[in-house]
C-alpha cells in the first residue's frame, strides 16, 4: 500500500516504523524537524515542516508526497489537530477511512452534546453555542452553579473561562473572540476520563479512570494531574456510558478518549475525541493491560483487524501523574528519580536540567510524568500523592540561561 502519514509528533507514539512495514508498503511522511530521526531509512519520501498549523501548507505537502508515490491508498492522522486535515485528504482523494462527517462531532463539542440529548438515558449537561457575551450572559443567568465557555473545538482545557455565578461575563470575557464557542452549565462533580477500542461496533477494551485534579487547573494554574483506573459497579457504569456514547456518535472502530462527570443520578458527557489520549495514559494501558492502543489505532486505518482481545485485568489498577511546564521557564533542579522508592512507581520521564519549556502549550512538555500499577485504586492514588509531594524541581525565566 501507499500510505502517507500526517505527524506532529517526536515520542513514542511517533514510532510508526514499529507497527507499519516500510519495506513492504511505501509510506511518505509530512512531519515536523525533530521526528524525522524516527523515520525508517526505507520511507518513500518525507517533508518536513517546521509547523503543521499551516493546513493548507500540509496538504500541499501532501499532494507533493502524492505524485511522488503515483497515489495514495491510506492516509494516517492522529493528532487532534490533524484529524479534520487527514479526513478533508481521504474525500479529495477518495481514500478508504473516516470522512469530515464522521469526525465532526469528536471535534465541535456543541454537535456532540447535539446528537446525545436525542440519545435516551444519555445526559449531557445545558448547553448553547455562543457569539457574543451578552449571549454567555443570558445562558449564565439561568445556571445557578455558574458556567464554563469553552472553543467548540478545543482540546485540553485550552481558551476555557470558568465563571462564578454572580461574576460579570464582560469582565470574565474582556478581549475575547468568542466566534467558535460555546457555553455550558458548571457541574461540580468527580471527572472521570475513559479509554478504549472499537472494531466493528465492539467494544475490545474500555479503561474507565477518575482524574486527581482537573485539566481545567492543569492548563490554565499549572496544577498537577493524575488518574487511577477504577474498577466495580461506578466504573463499569462510567464504561458503559462512555461506549453508548461514542457509538451514537457514529464511532464503530477506532479509539476513543472521552470525559465525563459522576453525578448522584448517572453519569453526564463532558466531551469525546476520536483519538488516542495524550501524555502517559497510552503507555500506562500498554505497560499494565498489554493492549497497544496506539498500534491497534494505526492498523484500523490501514484497514487491518487489531490485535487486542476482549477484556481487562481486573486484579490490576493503573495511573499516572503529570507535572506541567509553564511556557517561558527554564528547569534549574529537580528532584532525582524516585524509581524503586514507592510501590508501584514504573516510570518516569524527567527532564534534564537546564531544559528550557518553550512550547506555549502545557501539554507539549513537561517538567515530570510518572507511570503506576498497583492491586486496588487505594493503593494507586497514594503512590501518586506520595510522588507529587516528594517530587520537587525549581524554575527560572528562560532569559537567565542566556546572562
Amino acid at each position: 500500500m501507499r500510505i502517507l502519514i500526517i505527524n506532529r509528533w517526536d515520542d513514542e507514539l511517533a514510532a510508526f516504523g514499529g507497527v507499519i512495514d516500510h519495506s513492504r508498503h511505501q509510506v511518505a511522511y509530512v512531519t515536523v524537524p525533530s521526528h524525522v530521526p524516527m523515520i525508517p531509512a526505507t520511507a518513500a519520501g518525507t517533508v518536513e515542516l517546521d509547523s503543521l498549523a499551516d493546513t493548507a501548507a500540509v496538504e500541499q505537502a501532501a499532494e507533493t508526497l502524492r505524485a511522488r508515490m503515483g497515489g495514495v491508498d491510506r492516509i494516517i492522522a492522529m493528532s487532534e489537530y490533524d484529524l479534520l486535515t487527514g479526513a478533508a485528504l481521504r474525500e479529495r482523494w477518495n481514500v478508504p477511512g473516516s470522512r469530515v462527517c464522521d469526525l465532526t462531532p469528536f471535534r465541535d463539542k456543541a454537535a456532540a452534546k447535539t446528537l446525545l440529548a436525542t440519545a435516551p438515558g444519555l445526559a449531557v449537561p445545558r448547553f448553547e453555542p455562543v457569539a457574543s457575551i451578552a449571549d454567555v450572559t443570558a445562558f449564565a443567568r439561568r445556571c445557578t452553579g455558574g458556567v464554563i465557555v469553552k472553543p467548540r473545538d478545543g482540546a485540553g482545557s485550552v481558551g476555557c473561562y470558568r465563571i462564578r455565578h454572580g461574576q460579570s461575563a464582560a469582565e470574565a470575557l474582556r478581549g475575547v473572540d468568542l466566534t467558535g464557542y460555546e457555553v455550558e452549565e458548571w457541574i461540580e462533580a468527580p471527572v472521570w476520563h475513559i479509554d478504549g477500542l472499537l472494531h466493528d461496533g465492539k467494544a475490545l477494551a474500555v479503561y474507565p479512570s477518575r482524574y486527581i485534579g482537573t485539566c481545567l487547573e492543569f492548563s490554565q494554574r499549572n496544577a498537577p494531574i493524575g488518574s487511577v483506573v477504577e474498577h466495580g459497579p461506578i466504573a463499569d457504569a462510567m464504561a458503559d456510558f462512555a461506549v453508548a456514547c461514542v457509538t451514537h456518535l457514529g464511532l464503530a472502530s477506532g479509539v476513543f478518549h472521552l470525559e465525563a462527570f459522576e453525578t448522584l443520578a448517572q453519569p453526564v458527557f463532558l466531551e469525546a475525541a476520536a483519538r488516542v489520549s495524550g501524555g502517559p495514559i497510552p503507555y500506562t494501558i500498554r505497560d499494565v493491560y498489554g493492549v497497544d492502543l496506539v498500534a491497534d489505532w494505526v492498523r484500523l486505518q490501514l484497514g487491518e483487524s487489531p490485535r487486542t482481545v476482549p477484556g481487562r485485568n481486573p486484579e490490576l489498577s493503573a495511573g499516572n501523574l503529570m507535572l506541567p511546564s509553564p511556557y517561558g521557564l527554564r528547569l534549574t533542579e529537580r528532584s532525582p528519580s524516585l524509581i524503586g522508592t514507592l510501590p508501584g512507581l514504573y516510570a518516569e520521564d524527567l527532564p534534564e536540567v537546564g531544559t528550557v519549556f518553550d512550547e506555549p502549550s502545557v501539554y507539549e512538555r513537561l517538567v515530570a510524568s510518572f507511570r503506576f500499577f498497583g492491586e486496588s485504586a487505594d493503593a494507586v492514588e497514594e503512590s501518586i500523592r506520595a510522588t507529587d509531594s516528594l517530587f520537587h524541581y525549581s524554575l527560572a525565566p528562560a532569559l537567565a540561561a542566556a546572562s
